[in-house]
């Protein structure tokens, strides 16, 4: 009740009461969280390997039991010719791609993104990959 334009402090403290039973019979939800693949739990560490100009492919093509390189894959040649197929590069240094606006637009060619060996320095080195032989320390 208010008096002389003020609350009395009981009527507060009815206010209150009612506030408290209101939040006290609410109903609670809790979340659920997401339903985990089977065996993800099994997982204790994630290691995370980002090189520059690397695709995973490159490293991990090949690595046992990964879904890399599929066989038979081989890139149309935009410039002709026969297709690019990926192949073992047991040179420690490549040249890889170039790192420039104009190749970059080769490459993306418009959005057809098909000129990816076009736009390399050396076009057989994007199409090369690596294995433990040459990065072992990756591997392990």
């Amino acid at each position: 009740m208010r008096i002389g334009g003020r609350w009395t402090s009981g009527t507060l403290l009815l206010l209150l009461v009612v506030l408290a039973v209101c939040l006290m019979t609410r109903p609670v939800v809790v979340a659920q969280g997401p339903i985990l693949p089977p065996g993800l739990s099994n997982i204790q560490h994630f290691v995370f390997i980002m090189q520059e100009n690397r695709s995973f492919d490159h490293y991990f093509g090949t690595y046992p039991g990964v879904e890399g390189i599929p066989p038979g894959a081989c890139l149309p040649n935009p410039s002709g010719g026969a297709c690019l197929a990926p192949y073992h590069d047991t040179n420690v240094v490549n040249n890889g791609g170039q790192h420039g606006w104009a190749a970059a637009q080769a490459d993306i060619d418009g959005g057809l993104m098909d000129g990816f060996p076009t736009g390399a320095i050396a076009p057989s080195d994007v199409m090369g990959y690596h294995n433990s032989q040459e990065i072992s320390n990756y591997w392990n």
